[in-house]
């Protein structure tokens, strides 16, 4: 069922307040920024509380343990804090390798819990604040938990360096279009290297080699052999993007969208659900350092889960 552009009945929340901070972009004018920034008002606002009160996980991911004594580290990383309108979130990141983030000057260099920076808070707003700003841009849903898997270094794949997302730089992350051939894909842009953005695709695209320039860097290596088409995953792909090939055409900011109300319910929603099932989370892994079973929580989570998919798929 079509989701309604405007929210009616119950679902009408409390008028928003202006936000006093305005966000700011030199890749993208003022103008076609007046709609996103009531958008991250509500983040900045209402959803991400102040550094000091943001904390920042690394745990040694438990797959290594077994691992001979050689074997490159990788740290498991957890952010979570308690929204200002009172919700406590956390968001589990995919496993990344501890010296990428130990060679990240806003990342922590040791396991434990840890601060955030002031830059870093501004990442995490703004990641939440465009993921959700494309969601009601094309009307389609993704989990809202995945939103803050860009934030961290990462493999490049068409390029033999990695990814060092700079946390000090205002322009990253943010909504652009990728220029292939005739294909526009929406991307999310997560910062430049030299005459390159590393950019991410906001959904999976399957293009013919033929379309594909051959401006980009190593395009033999993004294209499968068998099929002759660039595949790239919004899930994990990063890839490297000339910049010639990259603008922001107006009317994706300025166009027809999903209501900011919507969203934010929406939001709300999922975060309410994010809550339930780490909850669940901490049960069960205090269960099992105790030896005992816990089938009903068990069940429980899986009922969790059921109602997640269930509540995005109701756009």
């Amino acid at each position: 069922m079509r989701s309604p552009l405007l929210p009616i009945g119950n679902d009408v929340l409390a008028p928003l307040q202006a936000s006093k901070r305005l966000y700011q972009n030199s890749l993208i004018g003022a103008q076609n920024l007046e709609s996103f920034n009531q958008l991250y008002a509500i983040f900045d606002r209402d959803f991400v509380p102040p550094a000091s009160e943001i904390t920042l996980t690394a745990t040694t991911s438990e797959w290594l343990e077994d691992e001979p004594a050689n074997t490159e580290e990788w740290w498991g990383i957890k952010i979570d804090f308690t929204m200002p309108v009172g919700m406590a979130v956390c968001f589990d990141l995919y496993s990344t390798p501890a010296s990428q983030c130990k060679a990240n000057p806003g990342l922590p260099d040791s396991t434990g819990a840890h601060s955030v920076s002031q830059g870093l808070r501004e990442h995490i707003v703004n990641h939440l604040a465009w993921a959700t700003f494309e969601r009601g841009r094309n009307f389609k849903m993704a989990s809202f938990d995945e939103d803050l898997q860009k934030l961290l270094p990462d493999t490049i794949i068409n390029s033999s360096g990695s990814f060092q997302p700079d946390y000090t730089d205002s322009r990253f992350p943010c909504l652009a279009r990728f220029l292939c051939g005739e294909h526009h894909v929406p991307v999310m842009l997560l910062g430049q290297d030299g005459r390159n953005y590393i950019c991410q695709p906001t959904q999976d695209i399957s293009i013919p080699a033929a379309d594909c320039p051959s401006l980009i860097p190593n395009r033999s290596e993004l294209i499968y052999d068998e099929s002759q088409v660039m595949a790239l995953s919004s899930d994990s792909d990063k890839v490297a993007i000339p910049t010639s090939l990259i603008d922001f055409p107006d009317d994706w900011y300025r166009g027809i969208r999903l209501s900011d109300q919507y969203l934010r319910t929406k939001f709300l929603g999922a975060m309410s659900v994010n809550a339930l099932l780490h909850s669940y989370r901490e049960e069960l892994e205090a269960s099992s350092r105790k030896g005992s079973d816990s089938v009903a929580s068990w069940l429980i989570t899986v009922a969790v889960v059921i109602a997640l998919i269930l509540f995005l798929s109701a756009f």
